[in-house]
């Protein structure tokens, strides 16, 4: 029984739209607005609409699924994302599209986010325009797989939000 409900939700998690998003039991929250006006969220050789909505569900599902590590016991974390610039630029290479990363073109993602305690009283808020440069740290990018760049930022700014909020996690 416990394994259809898992797989019920995973299905959940997976088809849902792109609006704002808290499964029961989650404690992020995590709204992409306007997607379809974001700058580039695009799959190599998939169609722009169908790969952002497949690349901004996986984004959300690991914003849900690692964000609660960074935050105080019982805090409640709820990001708007404005906008996503994945690195790098597509580019048709020997007929096929490629994604091709450099510094030239950084991952960005722009959001706004506040938290609040468990009972739901504010604790911080604010917005933020994170850029992550491919290849300025050891990391690697394929490790969190698509659009692993932006997920290093906004991992980045979950642990420098740990510290301004004092969670003794890390």
């Amino acid at each position: 029984m416990k394994v259809l409900f898992v797989a019920a939700l995973a299905a959940l998690v997976c088809t849902a739209p792109l609006g704002a998003k808290q499964l029961p039991g989650t404690r992020v929250s995590v709204e992409f607005v306007q997607p379809e006006r974001f700058s580039d969220v695009q799959e190599s050789g998939y169609t722009s609409g169908s790969s952002r909505d497949r690349l901004l569900s996986d984004l959300r599902d690991w914003l849900v699924r690692e964000a609660p590590r960074y935050l105080p016991d019982g805090a409640w974390l709820t990001l708007r994302v404005t906008d996503v610039d994945d690195a790098g630029r597509i580019r048709i290479i020997r007929g096929r599209e490629i994604r091709v990363v450099s510094e030239m073109f950084p991952a960005r993602v722009d959001f706004t986010w506040s938290l609040r305690d468990a009972r739901g009283n504010p604790l911080k808020s604010g917005s933020e325009r994170l850029v992550e440069i491919p290849h300025s740290s050891l990391i690697r990018t394929d490790s969190y797989g698509p659009m692993g760049s932006v997920k290093i930022a906004v991992e980045r700014w979950l642990r420098d939000l740990n510290r301004l909020v004092g969670s003794p996690r890390s």
